[in-house]
């Protein structure tokens, strides 16, 4: 924006005045504006066709968007007025002639178009056409300082705002290299701002959005932008969470929040300048914003120097992170412009022609380098020094060469900039020397606090810079910051920016090097004084930021003052998952303490010393964590000031995957608050634990611990608060010490009250208490006690915790299986909102396994299994990501098959590769979930030979899945495994194999007292297969039926499938192939419907002597439909037996999934059975079945599935009529 601005306006007014009409009229204000930028307006003949072509032409031209095609200067234009007007009054008309012959503007102004960077151009136009039809890109600008990146980007203005879009920038600084999030914050800063200007009726509506995408979490956004609090209003304060869910939950809501900006009809441009000064956490910030799975309508651009980004730079491991999440950044590298582009830019500056331009403008590529900043500050210089004339007679400027040529010029860019600031008013360098140690930008408010004086005195002095361009304001607000209007300054936020780093680098180094500290020591002391109480917590990064640089000055108090100002700003960066950042603010903290500090300042010195070995931990540096951990335990006074460090080590261990390591140290501090665990629990210790937390939880009923005051101890929180992160690694690497855990917090909490933690503690004890004890009524209402308490607290870090072991260690055993499966996927969201990832995982894995033991639908599994892996893999959850993997073979050898079944090796996961990293890692929980995996698949594809190693793999693992769903399966495929081997075993082992059957029974039947939904039709299928073997016919054929039955009542359509095979087995041994026929088409179906197209086959290829060979395609025989009742006389016909029997196969709706075919299942209907073996036509049976299609089949009509048979051969009732027995 420049003069020719002017132009534009008085265009606007000539409009207006002759046709009665502004150009662009509108409500809506972002269309107004993209209408002034980018669309032409109807030229005003038009609109009056008596107005004269010359007149027209005249305000069209006044009206152009690019400044260089509007009038250049007021004699131009005053000439073709003339011209018009001298017409006028000679003739009474105006003839068109060519305007602007005179129009050469006699200011010296550079040219605002690009030169040389057609390629880059489109290569930026057309990335932004992607975004805007619904992608997200990265695109990087790569150059050295001063090579038109920030020029480049600025020429998306246009057709962004014709695709009503927004553009926000911000610039990482050299000066505050050490506050996080600088450039994001800048940027969104800005957009809050814009927000601010809008209508009440439309800020209204961005605040519902943004309330909405955050919820409850906005402090987490306010606290790197407190602007948004002006839009939002203020926030609740944030619950503390541990360092991994702090960052995942700042990730995801900063996430949340820009979605709120990038929408299709508003995509947003985010332009993030000098990435090569970038803080790790806002490198973090840039994977996070593009690796999201709906994250569209997003255009990141990103420059860096790349002669400053060294190959070690975080940069590179950050853009190859972006390319692991699915998104390919482009980048352009810009090089200097050549002799054409630079004879190009001096041609249409100084209004010559190639050949005169020529000399010149080799000279300028020699000086320069064809850097585009360094020419244009080259040829200002030429003209400020008046090298260069204008010539109104030649409508050009003159130079003479020889002169220029003498004059001995830098080549060194800071240099020429230096030069420039030096011919300053001596009243404004000092202040622009002030401005640049604030840093890039910087607020007049701020400048004037540090300079101790007033506003508007300090606007009057930047005005010379301002007019040599050396900086530039951010808004309008500056234009009244120099007016003296009664109180209105006080309001006044202008903002300023040096227009290239090295116009600040020329003014930073100005100042002298050790003068440097102390103008930062100075500005840092004012700033601090002068911020008001309640605005320091926002400007707490840049004060710190200040006295850092000078803390060479302070003395001993004022040393003491800003370590605590470092621990306050660590803190908060902390708070922000700036963790570098954070560590980086502790260490300068540590550095300020004085050395008797343990004696003279123990809090403080404590404070920072836990602090900074968290944060080493947080950015990997692992011997500096142990270092200032051993001073802790050294120096520490009480043994609760311990527990941060102990919390620290054991995070770190668990990280390192080292469990067994993070097991002793957890125990190691507990053992500092005197609660003494064993390290290996001896099995009485552990029925000790058990008992003591069963009687706890029954002498303390479930509303007496809901009331509890809340716990006020020091030291019992940190006892619980250690407990819990104990807890984690416990259940994987020491599984007999979780009712022990359970217990002693249990206790806690009886004793001192309920804390954060103790809503996680009930219900680990409701889990124990329904799969140790087997009091599933007082776990499960200890499940609920949890569930209600974490409820109490909006944002209980251990919200997801708590659902996952109630929604999957406890309700299981008392209500419906099923019911589960949607609360344990919905958990993920509320895992995300806290960022406890790792029970995120674990919800995740555990409600697809519930589902799967639920008898969801295959094909609808494994679309749910393959989105949440994709999931899990994006948030870098690679051991619920492996556990997935897992499933997903599973599903995938049940559908389309395996080499070796009950082996997983396939396309999802390899089993000889993972079992030797669980074993490693001591992760058992994985180890025994494969194994019931193995299990299952060598049982339905009848390897028998690999019973034995998986049920012995299973059952030495099965300790590590306390109260786990998994352990049902495991029981009932054990005991259908064993029972399959009994016949061919020694006689000695049968006793041992019926024995382990039995126990498994008892439990099982446990289990089906308190849920007969879940677990009584599996209990009655074993015991089914074993009265079969016992050679109980009657008694096996009658549990095969109830377990059917209940398979079927409940959808659990596995196994009903598997039911009603077992039951096609046992009829095939009784010699009943008939009816074998029967049970097995019933499998056959409900296998299919399931989704478990390789078991399908499998049936086929077992029981091939029972299809039929037709068209090249094996079918199976009918079903059979046994009537329970003979049909009223009356209705009947006499004609056939099967015509008066309304015994057509029932069918059954199953909507919301599609069907899938398989091969060899698509079967011709068959003639029904014909019924001559009964003469009496009361009782007999008809069939026609539908084709069998399998898979997703809930869209399809399928016939309710049916009991093969009525009675066993061997009970079967005689007919009424004829005493005969009925077929």
């Amino acid at each position: 924006m420049d003069y020719r601005s002017d132009f534009y306006a008085l265009g606007i007014t000539l409009y207006e005045l002759l046709t009665g009409r502004l150009p662009f009229v509108s409500d809506d204000a972002l269309e107004l504006v993209h209408s002034h930028i980018a669309r032409p307006p109807a030229p005003p003949q038009t609109l009056r066709p008596d107005l004269p072509d010359v007149v027209s032409a005249i305000i069209m031209k006044l009206l152009a968007k690019d400044a260089n095609e509007r009038y250049q200067s007021a004699y131009g234009l005053l000439h073709d007025l003339e011209q018009t007007i001298q017409q006028l009054d000679t003739s009474g008309t105006i003839a068109p002639f060519p305007i602007a012959q005179r129009d050469v503007s006699d200011r010296f102004a550079l040219p605002q178009q690009l030169y040389g960077r057609q390629n880059e151009l489109a290569v930026l136009l057309g990335t932004f056409d992607q975004v805007a039809a619904g992608s997200s890109a990265l695109l990087l600008i790569a150059g050295p300082p001063g090579i038109g990146k920030t020029a480049l980007v600025q020429e998306i203005y246009r057709p962004l705002t014709e695709r009503r879009g927004a553009f926000i920038s911000g610039k990482f600084d050299q000066v505050q290299r050490s506050i996080p999030y600088l450039a994001f914050a800048q940027a969104f800063r800005g957009l809050m701002r814009h927000l601010l200007t809008e209508p009440e009726t439309v800020l209204q509506q961005w605040r519902e959005r943004i309330i909405e995408a955050v919820g409850v979490n906005g402090q987490v956004i306010s606290e790197v932008i407190p602007d948004l609090a002006l839009v939002i209003g203020e926030q609740p304060p944030l619950p503390e969470l541990g360092p991994q869910e702090t960052q995942n939950r700042f990730m995801r809501f900063f996430q949340q929040f820009l979605k709120v900006f990038t929408r299709p009809e508003h995509p947003l441009v985010l332009f993030v300048d000098d990435l090569q000064w970038a803080d790790s956490g806002s490198l973090k910030l840039l994977v996070q914003l593009l690796s999201g799975a709906d994250t569209g309508h997003l255009f990141l651009i990103g420059a860096y120097r790349d002669t400053e980004v060294p190959p070690d730079h975080l940069l590179w491991a950050t853009l190859e992170t972006i390319r692991q999440a699915g998104v390919s950044p482009q980048t352009l590298t810009l090089g200097r412009l050549d002799a054409a582009a630079v004879s190009l830019f001096t041609q249409k500056t100084l209004h010559v022609d190639a050949f005169r331009a020529q000399p010149l403008a080799q000279l300028l590529l020699s000086k320069t380098g064809g850097n585009p900043f360094f020419l244009g500050e080259f040829l200002k210089a030429l003209y400020v020094e008046e090298f260069l004339s204008f010539v109104p007679a030649q409508a050009c400027w003159v130079w003479e060469q020889a002169q220029v040529e003498a004059r001995q010029m830098t080549d060194n860019v800071v240099q020429l900039m230096l030069e420039q600031v030096q011919r300053l008013p001596a009243a404004s360098q000092p202040v622009l020397q002030s401005a640049a140690c604030i840093g890039n930008r910087f607020d007049l408010h701020t400048l004037a606090a540090v300079l101790e004086q007033s506003s508007i005195e300090t606007a009057y002095q930047l005005e010379p810079a301002l007019l040599a361009g050396l900086i530039e304001p951010l808004g309008e607000s500056y234009k009244v910051a120099a007016v003296e209007i009664a109180g209105m300054h006080k309001a006044v936020q202008a903002e300023y920016h040096f227009v290239h780093d090295r116009v600040q680098q020329a003014a930073y180094e100005q100042v002298a090097g050790d003068a440097r500290a102390t103008r930062h020591w100075q500005i840092g002391r004012l700033l601090l004084a002068n911020t008001p109480d309640e605005e320091r917590d926002e400007r707490l990064f840049a004060i710190v930021n200040q006295l850092n640089a000078g803390r060479a000055l302070a003395n001993e108090t004022e040393r003491l003052e800003l370590a605590q100002l470092n621990l306050e700003a660590g803190r908060k960066a902390r708070e922000s998952a700036a963790f570098a950042a954070a560590y980086a603010l502790f260490h300068v903290g540590l550095d300020l303490l004085p050395a008797d500090a343990w004696d003279a300042q123990y809090a403080l010195a404590l404070a920072l010393h836990n602090a900074t070995a968290e944060a080493a931990y947080l950015s990997g540096d692992f011997d500096a964590m142990e270092r200032l951990a051993d001073i802790v335990l050294t120096q520490a006074r009480e043994a609760v000031d311990t527990v941060p460090v102990y919390e620290t080590r054991l995070e770190a261990a668990t990280t390192q995957g080292r469990l067994d390591d993070a097991v002793t140290i957890g125990l190691l501090g507990l053992k500092q608050l005197e609660i003494r665990l064993p390290a290996t629990p001896q099995p009485a210790e552990v029925t000790q634990a058990v008992q003591e937390l069963h009687r706890l939880m029954q002498q303390h009923p479930p509303e007496h611990l809901l009331e509890l005051p809340s716990m006020k101890d020091p030291k019992q929180l940190a006892a619980i608060q250690l407990l819990m992160r104990l807890f984690g690694s416990c259940y994987i690497a020491a599984p007999a010490l979780v009712p022990i855990i359970a217990a002693e917090a249990v206790a806690l909490s009886i004793r001192h009250g309920n804390a954060p933690g103790s809503s996680f503690a009930y219900a680990t004890a409701g889990a124990i208490l329904c799969h140790v004890v087997g009091d599933i009524e007082t776990g499960y209402e200890c499940g609920l006690l949890a569930v209600r308490l974490v409820e109490r607290v909006q944002s209980s870090p251990f919200k997801a915790r708590v659902y996952m072991g109630f929604h999957c260690h406890i309700r299981n055993w008392k209500d419906a299986l099923r019911s589960s499966v949607q609360h344990l996927l919905n958990n993920y969201q509320v895992a995300l909102e806290t960022g406890d990832y790792l029970y995120l995982g674990g919800s995740t894995v555990l409600g697809h396994l519930v589902a799967l033991y639920a008898g969801w639908y295959l094909d609808d599994l494994e679309h749910s299994v393959a989105q949440y892996h994709q999931a899990l893999i994006r948030l870098k959850d690679h051991l619920n990501g492996t556990q997935m993997s897992q499933l997903w073979q599973v599903i995938a050898d049940l559908q389309a098959g395996a080499a070796q079944p009950g082996i997983l090796q396939g396309a999802f996961f390899d089993e000889t590769v993972m079992i030797a990293h669980y074993q490693a890692v001591g992760d058992g929980s994985s180890i025994a979930c494969l194994a019931m995996h193995k299990l299952i698949l060598a049982y339905l594809f009848a390897q028998t030979t690999r019973f034995h190693d998986c049920i012995s793999l299973a059952e030495t693992h099965v300790a590590y899945l306390t109260a786990n769903p998994s352990l049902v399966p495991i029981n009932m495929y054990a005991s259908l495994a064993r029972l399959r081997l009994y016949p061919d075993a020694p006689a000695e082992e049968q006793a041992a194999l019926l024995e382990k059957v039995e126990a498994n029974q008892q439990q099982l039947a446990h289990w089906a007292t308190h849920a007969p939904m879940n677990y009584l039709h599996k209990w009655q299928l074993v015991e089914a297969e074993r009265c079969r073997v016992l050679g109980q016919r009657a008694q096996a054929w009658e549990h095969y039926q109830q377990a059917i039955d209940g398979a079927r009542e409940h959808e659990f359509i596995q196994e009903e499938a598997l039911a009603h095979e077992l039951l096609g087995r046992f009829l095939l041994e009784q010699g009943q192939p008939r009816m074998a026929q029967v049970a097995l088409h019933d499998a056959y179906y409900a296998y299919g419907r399931w989704g478990a197209s390789a078991k399908v086959q499998h049936l086929e290829q077992q029981y091939h002597d029972l299809f039929i060979q037709r068209d090249d395609r094996l079918t199976l025989l009918p079903p059979v439909t046994t009537l329970r009742h003979a049909p009223d006389p009356s209705t009947t016909s006499s004609s056939t037996g099967t015509s008066a029997l309304d015994v057509a196969s029932h069918r059954q709706s199953l909507p919301g999934h599609l069907r899938r075919s398989v091969p060899g299942a698509l079967a011709r209907p068959p003639a029904p059975y014909p019924a001559g073996e009964c003469r009496c036509r009361t009782w007999c049976v008809a069939a026609q079945p539908e084709r069998p299609v399998v898979g997703r089949g809930r869209r399809a009509q399928w016939y309710q599935p049916h009991r093969s048979a009525a009675y066993p051969p061997w009970s079967r009732p005689t007919c009424p009529s004829t005493s005969s027995a009925m077929c």
